[in-house]
């Protein structure tokens, strides 16, 4: 089976095919073209294995953890186990930046002091001098912008934000319930 009919049966683009053959996840017969391109051959146990590579990085398993897997069945306990409490702390982060997002939203912050005051709530001491960070820059454009720009902008930086969170969430839960 060409490469091309491998992508229609799994649901992955070339490109990501051959970064599962690069990485080698995955071994294919090849032969070297007359241009130096290799023209793989798969056969349905890859095919059948690229399935499950393309299922396990929907859960946001990595390259490399996959290769563990793969190589390894001994550790996919301790792989899940670890992947399973990442996955937690992940989801437990998101959720404090939505709350944070909803109070600023809910306050109706008219400045940046008052933005970066609501969404500092609630942070580690690292995750706070980020946000001193950003108050700072944000305090940068402020002088150079008009106020008007700088409240559209920050108005569609929130929504742009909440929408990400709120889409990670939502997928997040849909893969913990499903």
């Amino acid at each position: 089976m060409r490469i091309k009919e491998v992508c229609k049966a799994t649901g992955l683009t070339d490109k990501a095919v051959r970064l599962y053959i690069n990485n080698e996840l995955i071994h294919p017969n090849f032969q070297e073209g007359y241009n130096g391109r290799r023209n793989y051959d798969f056969c349905e146990d890859d095919v059948s294995l690229l399935k499950k590579i393309a299922l396990l990085r929907r859960y946001n398993f990595s390259i490399q953890t996959i290769k563990e897997m793969l190589d390894d069945n001994d550790c996919i306990s301790e792989v899940l186990e670890n992947h399973l409490f990442n996955t937690k702390q992940t989801l437990a982060e998101s959720s404090m930046v939505l709350t944070n997002l909803n109070n600023a939203h809910n306050s109706s912050v008219s400045n940046l002091e008052d933005l970066c005051d609501v969404l500092s709530q609630n942070l580690e001491p690292n995750e706070f001098d980020l946000m001193n960070t950003v108050k700072d820059f944000l305090n940068k454009i402020k002088k150079k912008i008009p106020l008007f720009i700088t409240v559209i902008a920050l108005s569609a930086v929130i929504a742009i934000i909440l929408l990400a969170v709120i889409t990670v969430l939502l997928t997040k839960l849909f893969l913990y319930f499903s």
